[in-house]
């Protein structure tokens, strides 16, 4: 397969990730992704990759070790920083700073039990803005595999702004 194509798995796994939070209650608008439609596999590329970077949820993939490798527009409006901000720095810089050493011992963790899951579920799970101001925020995470790729497990949270109560 063309590196192309495993961009294109690797995405197919944030839609995955976002079905299946359709499934869990989360309101989210429809989306339709033929993949034997008539079309080149950059023209599916595009599509996913404009899908992902339009979805109202924030999107930030890591690779094994919690470095960012990917974020949507969402991601960059929630969390105060622009996407050449966040690449490649750890994604701990999004928590506030009394969880931080705590979540890398999580994230190690989870790399190696991975699947999909709601983070903090039922805990006051927060964002750390640019600013430094918290925000309340769901978050659901997913592991998947870049076949090829350098430390090929990647991590996907998927940040919903909660709310404040």
């Amino acid at each position: 397969m063309t590196p192309g194509a495993y961009i294109l798995i690797g995405i197919l796994g944030v839609l995955v990730l976002l079905l299946w939070q359709m499934r869990r209650g989360l309101k989210m608008g429809a989306m339709l992704l033929r993949i034997n439609s008539p079309g080149t596999l950059d023209d599916h590329y595009l599509l996913c990759a404009t899908t992902v970077d339009e979805l109202f949820y924030g999107i930030f993939i890591t690779d094994a070790a919690g470095k960012i490798v990917l974020v949507n527009r969402q991601g960059e409006k929630m969390s105060g920083y622009t996407r050449r901000e966040l690449m490649d720095q750890q994604i701990e810089m999004l928590l506030p700073e009394d969880r931080r050493e705590r979540h890398v011992q999580q994230r190690n963790d989870y790399s190696v039990d991975g699947g999909t899951r709601p983070m903090g579920s039922g805990l006051d799970t927060q964002m750390r803005r640019k600013n430094g101001a918290h925000i309340p925020v769901d978050i659901a995470l997913n592991t998947f595999t870049v076949p090829g790729a350098n430390g090929g497990t990647r991590h996907v949270a998927t940040v919903r702004r909660r709310p404040a109560n």
